[in-house]
């Protein structure tokens, strides 16, 4: 009797396993051809993928950002319709990253000036606060946000082994007022172009244009697309739009999106120098 059970027992475990082994083959199955078929549908979107410039302007003081994005960038969020492609950067972010930063006297010490060259970008940067309607300028200046102890004997020290030496330290701060008419002639505004049937396989859409506010001209477009071939199905902390950046059409330097919006538009608008 007893051999009889330890046969069925086995006979069970032996059962469970195999149906188990079973089930993991056919969602391994399954998962392979949905990234085959994510990865297709990716490749045929990519041919109609790209930049397309019709003219570009030259000496380009401000610009005025039509869609200000939310705060937080989307990194596993597959039915949100809110680019992730197009967001390199969340927030007031995304407007610091438009803003030049240089060039300009920022602090001295005993007569002797000091300035910041880093940054191309432009002077102002108008956008509307949807929570009030306002058009706010944002501009940005180098500010001291910390100064030296004079009265110390190493800070006394260093001012006599290097006169002039300026021992602030400094910080980039943006700010904004509500904005004078007129408004920037041109704007940027970026949409997500993506179908239900992209998310269902964890694609993103994208375009980001350039528009002349007067006549209503497109005057440049950038059309991406990006795939998370693994299809969220991660072990770690792995987000699935953060993978997809290192397959997207046209592709980013290394999964790198920080200021492709930046580096996009001053293409197009060439800031003023």
């Amino acid at each position: 009797m007893r051999n009889a059970c330890s046969s069925a027992l086995a006979a069970g475990v032996a059962a469970a396993l195999l149906s188990g082994c079973v089930t993991g083959m056919i969602e391994q199955y399954q998962a392979r051809n949905q990234s085959k078929a994510a990865v297709a549908r990716w490749q045929e979107h990519c041919k109609k993928a790209g930049v397309f410039i019709h003219r570009t302007v030259e000496d380009v003081d401000g610009i005025f950002v039509l869609k200000k994005p939310v705060d937080a960038l989307n990194r596993g969020g597959q039915f949100i319709l809110d680019d992730p492609y197009g967001a390199d950067i969340s927030g007031d972010g995304y407007i610091e990253g438009l803003l030049r930063i240089g060039d300009e006297e920022i602090g001295s010490i005993q007569d002797y000036v000091v300035t910041r060259s880093r940054r191309p970008g432009y002077r102002y940067v108008d956008a509307i606060d949807s929570s009030n309607g306002v058009r706010y300028r944002y501009t940005g200046r180098y500010k001291a946000i910390k100064t030296p102890n004079l009265n110390d004997p190493k800070i006394q020290d260093e001012l006599r082994r290097n006169p002039g030496v300026d021992l602030n330290r400094y910080e980039f701060v943006m700010t904004r007022r509500p904005a004078p008419d007129p408004a920037p002639r041109y704007g940027l505004t970026r949409d997500d172009i993506s179908t239900h049937e992209d998310r269902l396989l964890w694609i993103a859409g994208s375009s980001l244009k350039v528009v002349d506010l007067q006549t209503g001209e497109v005057i440049a477009e950038r059309i991406g697309y990006m795939v998370d071939p693994g299809q969220d199905r991660y072990i770690g902390p792995q987000s699935p739009w953060f993978e997809a950046a290192y397959y997207s059409c046209p592709a980013f330097t290394r999964g790198f999106q920080l200021r492709q919006t930046s580096t996009f538009v001053q293409r197009i608008l060439r800031p003023r120098p």
